[in-house]
Formats: structure tokens, sequence, C-alpha cells
């Protein structure tokens, strides 16, 4: 396993309250300091050159840490890789944000769920649910 004091071998760069553990295959294996998701959507970098030399190792990390992935171009204009999976899920979300209706049926959800006045289902219905 090699540590940060080896990334710049590799030429990563350190995003904000973040450690990196590479691995001989030069996967990042991010890690926070506090044990606490980053609020400002942490994700690693490389310059263009490590990406072409190592993307399939680079694809496979972003695939499997769901983390994406900040290439910096030779000219200054970067791009993102990130997952299908997570991009599904991010379009989902704006969607979902987005749908004023529907977000008004969470808000009334939570008041309701809050205030346990949702609706309760029988022993009966949970054992259909749950297929006791």
């Amino acid at each position: 396993m090699l540590h940060r004091r080896d990334l710049k071998e590799l030429g990563g760069s350190r995003p904000y309250r973040h450690t990196k553990t590479l691995s001989r295959k030069g996967y990042v294996k991010p890690s926070y300091k506090d044990g606490v998701s980053n609020p400002k959507f942490p994700m690693n970098s490389v310059n263009v050159n490590q990406f072409q030399a190592n993307i399939k190792q680079f694809i496979e990390q972003v695939i499997k840490q769901h983390l994406p992935l900040k290439v910096k171009g030779t000219n200054g204009q970067d791009f993102i890789v990130i997952s299908a999976e997570d991009w599904e899920q991010q379009q989902e979300t704006l969607y979902i944000l987005q749908n004023s209706s529907l977000m008004q049926q969470i808000a009334d959800s939570t008041i309701t769920h809050t205030h346990r006045k949702g609706y309760s289902p029988t022993d009966e219905e949970l054992d259909e649910i749950i297929s006791i």
C-alpha cells in the first residue's frame, strides 16, 4: 500500500481535508481525518496524462468508490468522470428537487411521520409485506 507521501509520484492532488491511500494498482482510496463526509463534494483529481496512462484503474475507482474524478486538462479545461449509476441518481434527485408537487408530498409526509398520524398497517398486512 502506498501512502500520501507517494502521491506526488502518481501526480494526484488532494481535495479539502482529505487524505489518500494509494494501492499498487494506482487506486485512490479516500479517507477523512474526521470520519465525516466532506461537505464540499470531495473528489480526487489527476492530470489528463495520468488519466490516459491509467484510464482503466481510474474508471474502476470511480465506479467502486462512487466518488467522481476531476481530470485536469492541459489547456485549463477540466472534466469530471462519474459512474452511470451515480449520474442517474443525481438526475433523479435534481428532478425531485425541481418538482414542487413532489417536494410538497415529501414535506407533508415528513410532518405526518413526525406527528405519528400516518397510516399504520395491521399485523396481518405487515406479515404479508415481509412474507412471514
